[in-house]
């Protein structure tokens, strides 16, 4: 299922070459003649703009028409519209909305993307009705932190330097329930977010069995680790915790070598499949 929105010049036609090559010099995104795919690793927020007629070049078919996916996390949105608006500003374009009245009219980010937000909450509800069970959720406000938190984080990474480790808040279904996760190898310096777990790669941290090192993931509630984390660490302006230390504490490499392995309850899930449970309230 997805939203549609077509896009068409005020001035004639858009090149296709002009296109790609605006888009060419923005992060995060990848371009063939014929079509556009943004997507956001660290967020998971995607869409596809295609510059090519679907049915062969039918004249009543816009060349630029942009495909958003729906039952998505609200933040897509957020994400998305700063992308679209700067398109549009760029090449002077009108917009129409096929699922509405598909008139070509001036571009108002909120009205285009307050369609998109009920559409989109509507396709999750009936999509979770039809599978006859509630999808993968979480509070709004939390959803949204994680994506601020993600969406900055590689700007945060370059302030930061390659000396501390900034991680990506994922998502992880643990025993049914849904916790923001992240993950932290061997202790090394980083700037940790507040997390519901964290999933702890060990290598030289591994648990010794028959006089070798055996590699392994960790597993462990905040609640575990920050009163541990909290004698080293220090706040930082970005709601986490810096661990800057060049080698970890004693007591941290006592704690981390003891944890027991990721239980297999515990399991990642994409994190465009967690959505807003506001959406099914």
């Amino acid at each position: 299922m997805s939203h549609d929105l077509w896009f068409r010049s005020r001035h004639g036609a858009v090149d296709p070459a002009a296109v790609t090559e605006h888009f060419r010099a923005r992060p995060g995104y990848q371009t063939t003649p014929a079509q556009v795919l943004y997507e956001n690793s660290d967020t998971g927020v995607h869409f596809v703009l295609d510059l090519e007629p679907a049915d062969g070049g039918d004249p009543d078919t816009p060349p630029l028409q942009l495909i958003l996916n729906l039952s998505r996390p609200s933040y897509f949105a957020d994400e998305i519209e700063p992308e679209v608006t700067a398109f549009v500003r760029r090449f002077d374009l009108l917009v129409a909305d096929p699922q509405a009245d598909g008139d070509y009219r001036e571009y108002q980010p909120n009205d285009v993307f307050s369609a998109w937000r009920d559409n989109n909450a509507m396709a999750a509800k009936t999509l979770a009705a039809h599978a006859g069970k509630a999808p993968l959720q979480l509070p709004r406000e939390r959803l949204h932190a994680a994506w601020r938190w993600n969406h900055a984080r590689k700007a945060r990474q370059q302030k930061i330097g390659k000396g501390v480790f900034v991680p990506v808040i994922r998502f992880a279904n643990v025993g049914g329930a849904v916790q923001t996760a992240c993950a932290w190898t061997d202790a090394i310096p980083v700037l940790l977010p507040r997390v519901d777990c964290v999933l702890l790669p060990r290598d030289e941290l591994a648990p010794r069995r028959w006089f070798r090192r055996e590699k392994d993931i960790a597993f462990a509630s905040w609640q575990q680790l920050e009163p541990l984390l909290r004698r080293f660490g220090v706040g930082h302006e970005s709601g986490g915790l810096l661990l800057g230390w060049r080698q970890p504490p004693a007591d941290v490499v006592r704690f981390v070598a003891g944890l027991p392995k990721q239980p297999p309850a515990v399991s990642m899930v994409d994190a465009a499949s967690v959505l807003d449970r506001e959406f099914f309230a």
